[in-house]
């Protein structure tokens, strides 16, 4: 039989590691709706000037773990930007926020701000 002492013991230790494990702040942009195809996390807050020739103008998708990110249409935080509020976005067709262009966000990031 196992001890109480023992059981919060090792409910202790699984919370601990729960908390090593849970995402920072990041963000994760996929190439595909759903979340999947290739993906790009940043594994913190950091600025992206430029997604890069594998990502940028490529994004269908975007996992934020609940944080807030700004999204800009050009390279080096320039055009039209949306926040995505700790909001995750299966698909980015028919997102129009803050566009003042036609068209929608899919396929259309270039740089981000952890903001």
């Amino acid at each position: 039989m196992i001890s109480k002492k023992k059981i919060l013991s090792m409910a202790g230790a699984m919370l601990a590691v729960s908390l090593v494990v849970a995402p920072a702040q990041s963000v994760e942009m996929f190439k595909n709706a759903g979340w999947s195809g290739w993906a790009f996390d940043t594994h913190g807050c950091y600025n992206v000037s430029w997604l890069g020739p594998e990502f940028n103008d490529q994004v269908t998708s975007i996992r934020s773990w609940n944080e807030s990110w700004r999204f800009y249409d050009n390279i080096n935080y320039g055009g039209d930007y949306f926040y995505n509020n700790r909001r995750d976005y299966s698909s980015l067709v028919g997102v129009t926020d803050g566009l003042t262009r036609w068209g929608d966000w899919n396929d259309a990031i270039s740089s981000m701000q952890c903001v």
